[in-house]
């Protein structure tokens, strides 16, 4: 085989690397591999309609395991099936399949299991609406802390374009369990917010969705009174900064890998980013170069609370260049850059393998890093 020839695994690392980040199991993900390596496939309808087909299967069977656990009364292990299930339902969805209405079946596919999965009675989990305007609302999930616990601290968490509040959990159980509570909005082009209730992914969406999401907070009861922070993954990451930026209200900023789409070179924007059915479905059919003009940040916007950032050394698209430079924006001491990839390291502690958007295979330790930042700053920090 040539070495420059794609492969299977090739054309399905950001597929699989997103699947691992979010918890799925690797001896699922290699025997769904194999699977596919074993077929002629001669075009890109026919990788999305086996690799959905392989992963409904699974899903399908560890459904079945829940449900007989359910009722032999075993909670535990139908819970964990459940959570099986749910990770299997996450990989179909992860597929940008050209379909619009095949992306909207895997998601809610990945919704429904994902609810079954949650443990409420330890860790309440509350379906919200978040209003928008006059007319529609966000969906969204709070977090709490343990049960019985109260809330020293809040943040609104944000996922970008193509992710969801239920890819989010990875991050909200570490922070919920140091004692904050954790909203995760489905943002404009997202979720439920899109598929049902046609929020399309439009800066006026995205802006309207940063105040709206601090109001929530400070008026529900759970966490009314304590100190409101704001933190995002990828093109989430983007949004935390901006919503800082224009929304003094909020008291702390922590960012990974964050994502500002008009820094980055068209080149290394993906196809299906730029145009394509399910593109313009999630952005209201807006022109591309216009939707990527405004997906930035404006010179004199930064963030004046407590900040962290942590972003990946060779990330080919957001550099790391920029990120230092909207980091040194920020004007309060209270203030941490955290450089993922170390050329010089030959032990692998801050290495990464994916050089691109997002760099996420060190997730497993850094979302440690950030929620221990959170905690500190929900519970001592300047941003109390």
């Amino acid at each position: 085989m040539a070495t420059d020839q794609w492969t299977i695994r090739n054309l399905l690392t950001p597929v699989a690397t997103r699947l691992l980040i979010g918890g799925g199991n690797p001896f699922d993900l290699e025997e769904v591999l194999g699977r596919m390596e074993s077929v002629v496939l001669r075009n890109a309808k026919q990788l999305e309609d086996l690799w959905l087909s392989c992963w409904d299967e699974k899903a399908r069977f560890y459904e079945s395991l829940a449900v007989n656990a359910r009722n032999d009364n075993n909670l535990i292990t139908s819970l964990e099936m459940y959570r099986h299930a749910t990770l299997s339902r996450f990989a179909a969805f992860l597929i940008n399949t050209s379909s619009p209405e095949k992306k909207k079946e895997s998601y809610l596919q990945y919704r429904d299991t994902y609810a079954e999965s949650i443990d409420k009675p330890s860790f309440p989990v509350l379906p919200v609406d978040i209003p928008l305007d006059g007319e529609t609302a966000l969906a969204a999930y709070l977090h709490l802390p343990p049960t019985g616990r109260a809330a020293a601290g809040a943040i609104v968490l944000f996922s970008g374009l193509g992710s969801c509040k239920e890819e989010m959990h990875m991050l909200a159980r570490p922070v919920a369990e140091r004692g904050i509570a954790v909203l995760v909005p489905d943002m404009p082009g997202c979720g439920v917010s899109l598929f049902e209730r046609g929020i399309q992914c439009r800066i006026e969406h995205i802006e309207a969705a940063f105040s709206s999401c601090l109001h929530f907070l400070t008026e529900h009861e759970a966490v009314a009174t304590v100190p409101v922070g704001c933190a995002g993954l990828c093109m989430g990451g983007g949004y935390a900064y901006r919503a800082a930026s224009l929304n003094r209200g909020y008291r702390y900023c922590a960012v990974l890998f964050p994502l500002f789409v008009a820094d980055v070179p068209i080149s290394m924007i993906p196809q299906w980013f730029k145009a394509g059915d399910w593109f313009t479905y999630q952005t209201g059919y807006i022109n591309p170069t216009e939707f990527e003009s405004v997906m930035g940040c404006a010179e004199e916007e930064h963030p004046e609370c407590p900040f962290f950032i942590a972003h990946g050394k060779h990330d080919n698209w957001m550099s790391l260049e920029r990120t230092r430079e909207l980091f040194s924006r920020v004007p309060n001491d209270d203030k941490e850059l955290l450089v993922i990839g170390n050329d010089s390291d030959r032990h692998g502690e801050y290495s990464t393998v994916l050089h691109t958007m997002p760099v996420g295979e060190q997730l497993h330790w850094v979302k440690h890093r950030f929620a221990d930042w959170l905690h500190r700053q929900a519970f001592t920090g300047t941003g109390r």
